[in-house]
C-alpha cells in the first residue's frame, strides 16, 4: 500500500484499505459510516470520497484523477438550512452509500451520486454523471451517463 504525503484524510478509523492500494497526492478521503478499500485499487490525484455515508471500493477499480464519490449531500427542498456551518439540527442532508464493483473504472472529473452502485468492469467515461445504477462490464459516457458500449470481462 502506498499513500501519498499529501492526502487529506478524515475518520481514519472508518477507513479500511487493502494491501497494493496506490492513494495519490491531493486526495480527500471521508471514512463517514464507513470506507472500505480493496486490493490494488488505483486512486488519482484530486480524488475525492466524501459525503459522510458508506462506501465500498472493489479490487482493482480505478478513480482517475479528479473523480468524485459522494455519499452524501444537502437536501435543497427547503426543508432545512444548506450550509455545513449550521448546527446539524437545522440541516437536512441526504446519505446514501456508493458502491464500486471490482475491477470498475471512475474517469477524469466524473462523478458518482449518492445511492449509486458500478458494477464489477462497468466504465464511466471522464466527466460524466452517474445518476442511477450501472450495470456490469458496460462502458457508460454522458450526464446523466448511458451506456455506449460493452467492455470484455475479465478472466
Amino acid at each position: 500500500m502506498r499513500i501519498g504525503e499529501r492526502v487529506l484524510i478524515v475518520g481514519a478509523a472508518a477507513i479500511e484499505i487493502g494491501a497494493g492500494t496506490r492513494v495519490a497526492d491531493d486526495v480527500f478521503l471521508q471514512g463517514g459510516a464507513g470506507l472500505r478499500i480493496g486490493r490494488e485499487v488505483e486512486i488519482g490525484p484530486f480524488v475525492s470520497v466524501a459525503g459522510g455515508g458508506r462506501s465500498e471500493i472493489g479490487d482493482g477499480a480505478i478513480l482517475s484523477p479528479g473523480c468524485r464519490v459522494l455519499t452524501g449531500t444537502e437536501v435543497v427542498d427547503g426543508s432545512g438550512l444548506t450550509n455545513p456551518t449550521v448546527p446539524d439540527d437545522l440541516r437536512a442532508v441526504m446519505r446514501a452509500g456508493v458502491r464500486i464493483g471490482a475491477r470498475a473504472r471512475i474517469g477524469a472529473n466524473a462523478v458518482v451520486l449518492p445511492g449509486r452502485s458500478v458494477a464489477e468492469g462497468a466504465v464511466v467515461a471522464d466527466a460524466a454523471l452517474v445518476g442511477h445504477d450501472l450495470e456490469p462490464w458496460t462502458l457508460y459516457a454522458g450526464r446523466p451517463c448511458r451506456p455506449v458500449g460493452r467492455r470484455a470481462a475479465e478472466g
